[in-house]
């Protein structure tokens, strides 16, 4: 596990962290040093969280931070959290698509199919047009057998299939 550029590029413009040096930036990107500490992978995550979480109390409305820690809590299973951080994206980009899109995913993964369904459709509204990955994206497994969801998709590839 190596740390994301969007964690680098908040730990560089973040007043209260200093840039890293380009030697601590080639060790901690290094795949062969992540292999010889197992553990490494679960610290980084947690430092990744703390730095979004910091820079959340720094600034609340840090979109960067959200985007990265909202994708970080939904790929670890915290879909409580996740839908939380979705919903103040959605406040803050409310004209924005995949917002919504990611806020639909992540009232899937809770198994609020009504708030799924709701925010899949004002993404698409906004022009979400990614038919292809809306019908692979398995964090919407349990919405693809409800035939709102299948209208949406057929609405979808109607609109966007030449």
């Amino acid at each position: 596990m190596t740390l994301s550029a969007d964690t680098i590029t908040v730990m560089q413009k973040s007043q209260k962290i200093p840039r890293l040096s380009p030697e601590l930036s080639e060790l901690l990107e290094s795949k062969a040093t992540m292999k010889r500490l197992p553990q490494t992978e679960e610290i980084f995550k947690r430092f990744e969280i703390g730095l979004y979480e910091a820079a959340l109390r720094s600034n609340p409305n840090n979109v960067e931070a959200l985007r990265s820690l909202g994708y970080i809590y939904s790929s670890e299973g915290l879909h409580d959290k996740a839908v939380e951080i979705d919903k103040r994206l959605v406040r803050l980009l409310p004209d924005e698509s995949i917002v919504h899109y990611n806020l639909a995913c992540s009232y899937s993964q809770l198994n609020n199919l009504e708030g799924a369904l709701n925010e899949l459709e004002m993404s698409m509204l906004l022009g979400y047009n990614d038919w292809k990955h809306m019908d692979g994206d398995k964090d919407l497994d349990n919405l693809k057998k409800d035939p709102r969801y299948q209208q949406i998709l057929s609405t979808l590839k109607k609109k966007y299939i030449v």
